[in-house]
């Protein structure tokens, strides 16, 4: 087999722009200008006698041979992506920084629980971990990744990914049970005589599912953390994913078995606004396989 007049870039730059369909997208990717890109691309069609693209105020369409190289073309590369990463992955003796944001307990719990994990495989990995103004740093690149629970990210402008699927459980703290003369296990009617601390989502998501007419006393914050403490000082019961509640280990909390209702799944997530750094790339992996054996 001979390489021998086989530019690679001819065909790197026509992936990029059929993937793309601009000039100027392909440019940024690449990294390289867009007068380069064009002369790559009719570099190709005069070497493979073909027309690739035609053009338009909307940019580049793909002709039949274009689709037709691009199929032929597309497994072979994302080998050689794929071998690249292997060979470039990042290693337990690297030295770089992650920058975090935890959006809730849940993610702080969850994070808490692997660091020591993950800190004694990369030790010379930093760690920064920020709590407010996370989706404007995430978009202005100042965040690598967002760890948070997929319905409350309130952003469609950030690639996600799952970490983990948690189901929501009602919980008191033992003495609450006492005082009110409860058990682990009670009915919809009683929950609904006491006072509730909760989500707003989940709240709202738990009466549209259950048609319930007459709600009870709510406690509505944006805070899972909160909502954790002021059960536990027992102000009425609340509602936190079960999964995490687990890890916290408290042994002054009860959960509940309420007669006859299946409360949702939540998902954990994590947000990033490009392609993740390899360091930040290893951390949310290794979060993933540490959920997997929870």
């Amino acid at each position: 087999m001979n390489f021998n007049n086989i530019n690679w870039n001819l065909y790197k730059s026509f992936t990029v722009v059929y993937e793309g369909g601009n000039l100027y997208r392909a440019s940024e990717v690449l990294g390289v200008s867009r007068a380069a890109i064009s002369q790559n691309i009719k570099e190709l069609e005069r070497q493979l006698s073909v027309v690739l693209f035609s053009s338009t105020n909307k940019g580049l369409f793909p002709t039949g041979e274009a689709t037709n190289l691009y199929q032929n073309l597309k497994g072979a590369i994302s080998s050689i992506v794929n071998t690249e990463n292997d060979f470039q992955s990042f290693n337990t003796s690297s030295a770089a920084t992650v920058k975090i944001g935890l959006s809730s307990n849940i993610a702080e719990v969850l994070v808490a629980d692997y660091l020591i994990q993950f800190c004694v495989k990369y030790p010379n990995v930093k760690l920064e971990f920020y709590k407010q103004n996370m989706n404007y740093m995430l978009e202005n690149g100042k965040l690598d990744l967002i760890i948070n629970i997929d319905q409350y990210l309130n952003s469609d402008a950030f690639d996600v990914r799952k970490i983990m699927t948690g189901n929501l459980v009602f919980f008191a703290a033992r003495d609450f049970l006492v005082k009110h003369n409860l058990s682990q296990n009670i009915t919809l009617d009683a929950l609904l005589e006491l006072s509730i601390i909760t989500y707003n989502e989940n709240w709202n998501d738990f009466v549209r599912q259950h048609s319930i007419a007459s709600e009870p006393k709510v406690i509505k914050t944006q805070s899972s953390e909160l909502n954790y403490y002021l059960a536990k000082r027992s102000l009425g019961v609340g509602l936190h994913c079960r999964e995490l509640l687990e890890m916290i280990n408290d042994k002054d909390i009860v959960m509940l078995n309420i007669e006859n209702i299946k409360l949702e799944t939540v998902d954990i997530i994590y947000a990033f606004n490009k392609n993740l750094s390899r360091p930040a790339k290893a951390f949310v992996n290794g979060l993933v396989d540490f959920c997997k054996t929870k």
